[in-house]
């Protein structure tokens, strides 16, 4: 069985072919060259997979049982469009953060770094993905779960994601860190509060990963991240319980779909 594979962002989208266990090398599609995702997927399905029966993907936005809508982009697929217009019998649609979340229990020593150590951690382990928005989910007792935390409202009511300025995928924290220090400490104390109170919030006492492309280890230590993780005026002993990590394995979303097309028999 030939499988398509997909992590379909708000500005970019990557696509591989999964056949006989064995996942092909991504494809990255600009989500501004195409009018709409039938079209993107259509084309990929076209180039390098046109025998493919089931497509299995991470959306970047709020899964409804069989209808995903982006957060930041107006897009919005279904399971029996997708069927009917590209002929595959099966389509599964999940929360991108979700699938980069059951990624993480295959996670290598090599493929992140420790930014807070904390000897054997156990808990629930939560996942905040930086990119065109922020998301975030989380794994316990062997599931994996889609929040939409990145959405609530902060106390001025405006929506958390906002409070990390330059959020767009395709700008590099070297470039844009460059103009001043202060654009450097604002974020990374802002991406602070945000990891505080996510731990807080789901006690994730088996670790905090990061990931984004835009996040740079040298920039955590020179803004002092883990002391603003950290300060708090009756948590602080708890928060020192919770490990955070800086995930460096690229494409995290690929091989969670992996794992998933391997759940639902199709690879």
């Amino acid at each position: 069985m030939t499988v398509i594979v997909a992590d379909l962002g708000a500005s970019n989208a990557r696509f591989a072919v999964l056949q006989d266990g064995k996942v092909s090398d991504s494809y990255q599609f600009a989500c501004d060259d195409f009018r709409n995702p039938e079209k993107m997927i259509a084309s990929f399905k076209n180039n390098y997979a046109p025998d493919a029966t089931a497509f299995v993907a991470g959306v970047a936005g709020v899964v409804l049982g069989d209808k995903v809508s982006w957060t930041n982009r107006k897009w919005k697929i279904s399971v029996p469009q997708l069927q009917k217009k590209l002929g595959l019998r099966t389509v599964i649609l999940k929360n991108d953060v979700e699938v980069q979340c059951i990624a993480l229990p295959l996670l290598k020593v090599k493929d992140y770094k420790i930014l807070q150590k904390v000897k054997n951690p156990q808990g629930t382990k939560a996942l905040l993905s930086v990119g065109t928005g922020l998301g975030v989910g989380y794994f316990i007792k062997g599931m994996a779960y889609a929040a939409e935390y990145g959405q609530t409202l902060t106390e001025d009511g405006k929506i958390l994601e906002k409070m990390l300025a330059h959020l767009p995928a395709n700008t590099t924290n070297q470039k844009y860190f460059a103009k001043t220090d202060q654009n450097c400490y604002e974020f990374y104390q802002n991406l602070a509060r945000i990891v505080l109170n996510l731990a807080l919030t789901l006690k994730t006492t088996g670790g905090i990963y990061l990931y984004g492309k835009m996040l740079d280890e040298k920039l955590f230590v020179k803004s002092k991240f883990i002391r603003q993780f950290r300060t708090h005026p009756t948590m602080s002993s708890l928060l020192k319980c919770v490990p955070i990590y800086l995930v460096k394995k690229e494409n995290l979303a690929i091989i969670g779909l992996k794992e998933l097309a391997k759940k639902y028999g199709l690879s």
